[in-house]
């Protein structure tokens, strides 16, 4: 048979030293020596390199620099198509375990697209979204979302931006009829902050019926954060328990204090 139906590298366990550098990030990335450079095991099988892959570490996290050459045509990237988009992946498994082969909640995959993001899909790409779900969409949080959108990922971040004109929307209907002069945004979805109340403010100067001729209502968030409802019930609940004396709980405490 002239043809190999499993290579021979598959018969073996390949492991390359990460150095370290002592150079730090810039705004023109990380140059990173020949010393770095990681070598490419499918050489063994023949197959012809086509990337410069270099890795090292320091204290300040990790460097990769890919380099790739002889590409005829120009790179298709899509940010919700990551496995099918050219780019790099990083699997980084910080369990101390050589003897396990697949992929748990202690693997953490990083995505990196030299395109496929924004407006024109002409800004690069980094994608953490799935990684923090532990690889399965069915997995995804609402902490998950604002921490990946936290950390720049293009579709978390779509996310905030799609709920948020929601939240403007409705806000906005709600200020034609009540007309009130502040919106207070409570519950755990405050905890994303500006993430979501930038793109709400924004919506809701958009739709607001009349709203370049009338007083816009502040939009913020409220101050005890997530514990703002059960802070509320508590308090309330606190103030319908009678005091020892027989008075209302409310003016017991106000007596107390």
């Amino acid at each position: 048979m002239a043809e190999r139906l499993i290579s021979p590298t598959m018969l073996f366990r390949f492991a390359a030293p990460c150095h370290r550098t002592e150079e730090r990030w810039s705004a023109g990335g990380i140059k990173l020596t020949e010393k770095h450079r990681v070598p490419c095991f499918a050489e063994l099988s023949g197959t012809k390199p086509f990337a410069d892959v270099r890795l090292a570490w320091s204290e300040n996290g990790i460097a990769l620099n890919v380099t790739v050459r002889g590409k005829e045509q120009p790179p298709w990237c899509r940010d919700s198509r990551i496995d099918d988009s050219d780019g790099v992946q990083l699997w980084i498994d910080t369990r101390n375990t050589q003897n396990i082969h697949r992929a748990g909640r202690f693997c953490h995959r990083f995505a990196f697209l030299p395109i496929g993001s924004g407006r024109k899909l002409d800004e690069p790409a980094a994608v953490r979204l799935l990684q923090l779900a532990g690889g399965s969409p069915d997995g995804i949080t609402g902490s998950q979302v604002t921490q990946a959108a936290r950390e720049g990922d293009p579709v978390a971040a779509r996310c905030f931006a799609t709920v948020g004109g929601w939240l403007g929307q409705g806000l906005a209907d709600l200020a034609a009829i009540l007309d009130p002069g502040c919106f207070v945004i409570g519950g755990g979805v405050s905890d994303a902050g500006e993430l979501l109340l930038g793109p709400a403010r924004a919506a809701f100067e958009k739709a607001l019926p009349g709203g370049s001729h009338r007083h816009l209502a502040q939009i913020k968030p409220a101050q005890l954060g997530a514990d703002a409802g059960i802070v509320g019930a508590a308090d309330l609940a606190r103030g319908a328990v009678p005091a020892p004396d027989g008075r209302a709980g409310r003016a017991g405490r106000a007596g107390r204090d």
